[in-house]
């Protein structure tokens, strides 16, 4: 959450349980799949990009478990709570404090990575992408609730203010309430899009970063075997381009987006000035 995501926000606790996506296969017991609603990429409903991706992904592992969509500290309270839970989507780059393992005191596993989200910092629409980091000084930056952004441009005397979805965060850029916003894509791109607007401008090669989302579990039997099928399911999905497929019927770019490595390859990008 986001990711902020997504994967990896605190969202609105307007955000209700949803249904089971998928139900359970009879040889894979049913486990709880704790999902952080972050707004109209990830929604309650079971709408939305991050939804349809992991709808996908279980149906090509032939099973699922009781998937639920919650505000993200619920979200993470019952991971805590739950010997075989599962999260998704695991964003540990940019989240607080330094890793959810280390934040929860538990110990947690990872499944091969869904997809690559990349962070830059949007201009208001008409304005001229940030060229360098210096010119944030006295700037007013939008972020995700939780997000580590002040901690990335700490040196750059910014100042900021908290958004607790991402639809309420675009709209502080669009209302001019901020000079800039700290968004990731592919989700920036879908929300601006559902606002009826372009996407804001944005320095391309001012990346602040680039990390792998998947789902993590607590290390049981069954969270392993969870795990193993989904990180499996993934392995398939890509080597037969299914999933580039998937990419590139949502309008996602394959070349940004489509995942190498495992999520604990994402890092904070230092920023280039």
């Amino acid at each position: 959450m986001l990711f902020a995501a997504a994967g990896g926000s605190t969202s609105s606790a307007a955000v209700a349980d949803s249904a089971p996506v998928v139900s359970a296969h009879a040889n894979h017991p049913a486990q709880h799949l704790y999902a952080t609603g972050w707004g109209l990429t990830l929604k309650a409903d079971g709408t939305g990009f991050y939804n349809e991706l992991m709808k996908f992904v279980l149906s090509e592992a032939g099973f699922g478990p009781d998937y639920r969509v919650m505000p993200y500290n619920r979200a993470v309270g019952s991971l805590k709570g739950d010997e075989d839970g599962c999260l998704y989507p695991a964003y540990t780059p940019i989240m607080r404090p330094n890793g959810l393992d280390e934040q929860l005191e538990i110990s947690l596993e990872a499944s091969e990575p869904l997809l690559r989200v990349v962070t830059h910092l949007f201009s208001q629409p008409g304005r001229a992408p940030l060229a360098r980091l210096e010119d944030l000084q006295g700037k007013l930056i939008g972020h995700p609730m939780g997000s580590r952004i002040a901690e990335v441009l700490a040196p750059y005397g910014a100042r900021y203010m908290a958004s607790l979805d991402e639809t309420a965060k675009a709209k502080l850029l669009l209302t001019g309430r901020v000079d800039y916003i700290s968004a990731s894509l592919p989700d920036a791109a879908f929300v601006f899009q559902a606002l009826g607007e372009e996407l804001p401008p944005y320095n391309p090669d001012l990346m602040l970063v680039s990390a792998t989302i998947g789902v993590v579990c607590r290390p049981s039997m069954q969270g392993r075997a969870f795990i193993a099928a989904i990180s499996a399911a993934l392995l398939r999905l890509r080597e037969n381009g299914r999933l580039a497929e998937f990419f590139e019927g949502r309008g996602v770019p394959v070349d940004i987006h489509l995942p190498v490595g495992r999520p604990s390859d994402g890092i904070a990008v230092k920023p280039q000035r």
